[in-house]
């Protein structure tokens, strides 16, 4: 996923947060007066699409940068695993002759010696 569709989601969980907030604020403000709690919070949602592109029909949001991470999530789930680079038998028969003839010979040491081979060839 990209810096910037991480960006444009975080600041769109700013601009959503205090429109939250703000709706809180006019429900304290408006506690008797429904037709003005409604107003307000209308006016509020108009707001949310202006600042974000962000629209709901009550159960989903979409637009915005909401679209672009569900698209940077899609992207990165198809993405192919990376290709793992093992050793061949020339390099395992290396690796366990330097071993023996170091008098390294146990099985832990014989794992990691393979380990660090593979880390190697595959860049970890």
């Amino acid at each position: 996923m990209s810096i910037e569709v991480m960006k444009q989601a975080l600041e769109t969980l700013d601009v959503l947060w205090g429109i939250i907030d703000d709706i809180d604020t006019i429900g304290d403000i408006s506690r008797s007066d429904d037709k003005a709690y409604r107003s307000l919070v209308e006016r509020k949602q108009r707001t949310r699409f202006a600042k974000t592109g962000i629209t709901t029909d009550g159960y989903t949001l979409e637009g915005g940068s909401i679209t672009a991470l569900r698209q940077a999530i899609k992207q990165a789930e198809k993405q192919e695993p990376v290709a793992w680079v093992g050793l061949t038998d020339t390099e395992i028969a290396i690796i366990s002759g330097y071993v023996w003839e170091n008098n390294l010979w146990d099985e832990n040491t014989f794992a990691r010696a393979i380990e660090a081979k593979l880390k190697e060839k595959n860049g970890i």
